[in-house]
């Protein structure tokens, strides 16, 4: 009986290696997706553009109205955009909206250099302001294009320390 014992004590240890078979973990669950429900690839591109709309309706509001992008967290904004106008999309984060954003802006400087590149002559102007003490200076570009549409575009814009009335004179002579 002792033997028996014995052999039952080094069966525990035995199955207690990483090696066993029929004691390891059980293999990780497949995740369940919409195709596993029968759910078609239209659907799901439908509720891919659906949000991709929403996303912009967004990002369209916030710059736009040039709002601060913790305008997303307010409960308020989110029931008129997710009830109101796109009930069936989450809202979009922080992050992904950053993202859109510098995609957009990518964009946009794309589509500008293009369109600057198409004619011969293009008119610059310079604007400093004042808002909440603190000055700033905008550089636009502005462009009549081959079919007689005026063009104009921010090139750069940047915040200014000291006195504007000390750098509007430095433009001016």
């Amino acid at each position: 009986m002792a033997v028996n014992n014995s052999s039952s004590t080094g069966s525990k240890k035995a199955s207690k290696r990483k090696g066993d078979k029929e004691n390891a973990a059980p293999p990780p669950k497949k995740m369940k997706t919409l195709t596993n429900y029968g759910v078609t690839q239209n659907f799901v591109s439908r509720a891919t553009a659906e949000q991709d709309m929403a996303d912009e309706d967004v990002f369209e509001y916030l710059v736009s109205e040039a709002r601060p992008l913790d305008t997303i967290n307010q409960a308020s904004f989110q029931r008129l955009v997710l009830k109101g106008r796109h009930p069936n999309v989450k809202m979009i984060s922080r992050r992904a909206l950053r993202r859109l954003i510098k995609k957009k802006n990518q964009e946009r400087k794309e589509h500008v250099i293009k369109t600057f590149a198409t004619v011969e002559n293009v008119a610059l102007t310079a604007d400093c302001w004042e808002s909440r003490n603190r000055g700033y200076i905008g550089i636009s570009g502005h462009i009549i294009t081959e079919d007689f549409e005026r063009n104009s575009a921010i090139l750069a814009m940047r915040r200014i320390r000291g006195k504007l009335i000390a750098v509007a004179t430095l433009i001016i002579f």
